[in-house]
C-alpha cells in the first residue's frame, strides 16, 4: 500500500505506528514501512524526524537518515544518520 501526500488512513500501518511524509508504503508481507519526503513518525512514545525512514514493524528497527531528530520526552536527538 502506498500513501501519498498524507497521513496513511487506519489500518494502513499497524496498530501503535503513526507516519506522515510526502511518501510512505507499508510491506504487509514483509512488515516494512518506507516514508521519504518530510517524514514525521510517531512510536510507542518516540517522534522521529527524517528526510527518509525505514521501519521493521515485527523487530521494532527504525533506520532513519538526513536530518535526523529522535525526541523522547524532555530528551532529543539530531544527527544525520541514525540506526
Amino acid at each position: 500500500m502506498v500513501c501519498a501526500w498524507a497521513v496513511c488512513p487506519a489500518g494502513a500501518v499497524p496498530k501503535g505506528y503513526l507516519v506522515n511524509a510526502d511518501k510512505v508504503s507499508y510491506d504487509h508481507k514483509t512488515g516494512i514501512i518506507e516514508a521519504s519526503g518530510h517524514v514525521e513518525a510517531f512510536y510507542k512514545n518516540i517522534r522521529m524526524q527524517a528526510d527518509r525512514a525505514r521501519a521493521n514493524t515485527q523487530s521494532g528497527d527504525f533506520d532513519l537518515k538526513g536530518k535526523v531528530t529522535l525526541m523522547l520526552e524532555e530528551y532529543s536527538l539530531t544527527g544525520d544518520l541514525v540506526f
